[in-house]
């Protein structure tokens, strides 16, 4: 735009030239020149008005690319800090997740132990032995907790609830029901490891029941009473539980004795069935609809490991000759023995 100017500017100034030419013999020439000569003067005025104008562009011109330059330069700033920001805050948050995993093992490393029964009980186990016929003759401690090692499930002892007083003593409780304190709903693993402690309501655990009765030389004592003080027992003279590979089957189960019922028997030869494990006969899942874990059919006879008080049908704790299916019992116990020669 400006060059046009300029050239436009430059021949006004030739035509003015040959203008001057032509009329410089006629007698008004003193006249048009000085009128040309305005001409001139405004036409320069105006091309260096035009300069000054182009000028003050470019200078606004320069001032916008620079400034465009600094924004540009503070947006990348920006833009690396909030790259430097976001990658801090995935590592932060990486690193807290990392964190609340390792608080959420520790919390099931601890409840697998109380499962376990590795918290410490109120009274110090007395002497290691095979079972709690060994501690028959302690003048210590008479019914109480001890160690005991099975080789076949460990080279190291794990505690015991003796019961020294009941029908001659020697006997190793494997379930406890009194209170309702405890969940008896649960899954397959904590079955296979144990429910409870030692001195409350407890499961010993499918693994270790296993072992304790593979050899097939212990008897079961059954004890229960309902919430009308009533008492019965059911003895069986041999009980055996398969290993997990036959899903800790019931495998063999005695002679019966007793005054409560044979109602373990409808369970011989059945599977051990929890809410993950569907191992009964049932077309459905029992241990979903009994809430319980046991060693179903179609579905129980009875259910001891039913819900705490439930009378609600064949969910409580039921032994069906004695209960029936819509009441539950106060107490019951399961102890086994070895068996003597």
């Amino acid at each position: 735009m400006l060059l046009k100017t300029i050239c436009t500017i430059f021949l006004i100034y030739v035509s003015v030239i040959k203008c001057h030419d032509l009329y410089a013999h006629d007698n008004n020439y003193a006249h048009l020149r000085t009128e040309q000569s305005h001409r001139i003067d405004d036409l320069l005025q105006k091309l260096f008005d035009h300069i000054y104008e182009a000028r003050g562009m470019n200078r606004e011109m320069d001032e916008l690319k620079r400034e465009q330059v600094h924004h540009g330069i503070l947006l990348n700033e920006l833009i690396s800090k909030f790259n430097g920001m976001d990658k801090e805050n995935n590592l932060q948050w990486n690193a807290l997740n990392m964190v609340m995993i390792e608080l959420y093992n520790k919390k099931q490393i601890l409840i697998q132990n109380q499962n376990q029964n590795q918290t410490k009980p109120e009274l110090e186990p007395i002497g290691i032995g095979g079972s709690c016929i060994d501690f028959l003759n302690s003048t210590q401690r008479g019914s109480s907790i001890y160690s005991i090692i099975v080789a076949s499930f460990s080279q190291l002892p794990f505690n015991v609830s003796c019961d020294q007083d009941t029908i001659g003593g020697g006997w190793i409780t494997v379930l406890r029901r009194q209170d309702g304190s405890v969940d008896f709903f649960r899954k397959w693993e904590e079955y296979k490891r144990g429910i409870g402690t030692l001195d409350g309501e407890y499961f010993i655990g499918l693994e270790k029941l296993h072992h304790l009765t593979k050899a097939g030389d212990q008897e079961l004592l059954i004890e229960m009473e309902d919430f009308n003080g009533r008492q019965a027992y059911a003895k069986y003279d041999q009980f055996v539980i398969a290993s997990e590979e036959e899903n800790y089957k019931l495998t063999k189960l005695g002679k019966y004795a007793g005054d409560a019922g044979d109602d373990l028997r409808y369970h011989r030869g059945r599977m051990f069935s929890a809410r993950d494990r569907d191992n009964d006969d049932f077309s459905g899942n029992c241990a979903e609809t009994s809430l319980g874990g046991w060693w179903y059919g179609m579905c129980h006879q009875s259910n001891l490991m039913g819900v705490y008080n439930d009378t609600r049908y064949a969910k409580g704790i039921n032994w069906f000759a004695f209960t029936g299916r819509n009441a539950s019992l106060k107490k019951a116990r399961m102890l086994i023995r070895t068996k003597k020669p």
